[in-house]
């Protein structure tokens, strides 16, 4: 038997790409192992970004910030059984600006979502009950 330390980690599972999505009313930019592209917000989009992100050969994990423009594609993402964490945009900020990117541009927002989840690794965000969603939706209104 190994020690501890000389154990095996289990080589089954793919290892963790994260794809940093910037999301706007028309279109998402991605960014994505060092690779960006942009797609539109649309149902085509969506579809566009999983299989472009796919094709890295690694189980994506899309990280992107809170927003009313990205619930379509929180929904599709859910739905297709992908792993995605909505994180703090003022955490994501001062990230970028730890690291001396004070410039902020939609393809730099992704860039930096998308490092922001390989540094921190965050866990995948929890699938709210759709009724308490619009029960949320409601309050805040």
């Amino acid at each position: 038997m190994l020690p501890i330390s000389m154990k095996r980690k289990n080589t089954n599972t793919k290892p963790t790409t994260f794809v940093g999505v910037d999301i706007g009313k028309k279109w998402l930019d991605v960014s994505v192992s060092r690779t960006s592209f942009r797609t539109s917000n649309t149902v085509s989009g969506h579809r566009k970004l999983v299989e472009l992100s796919a094709k890295r050969g690694r189980r994506p994990h899309f990280i992107c910030e809170p927003g009313s423009y990205g619930r379509k594609l929180v929904r599709f993402l859910r739905a297709q059984k992908f792993a995605y964490s909505i994180v703090s945009a003022y955490q994501v900020r001062q990230f970028a600006k730890a690291r001396g990117r004070e410039a902020k541009t939609d393809k730099i927002d992704a860039a930096m979502l998308s490092l922001f989840g390989k540094t921190f690794r965050p866990k995948p965000t929890v699938q709210i009950d759709p009724r308490l969603e619009s029960l949320r939706r409601l309050i805040r209104r």
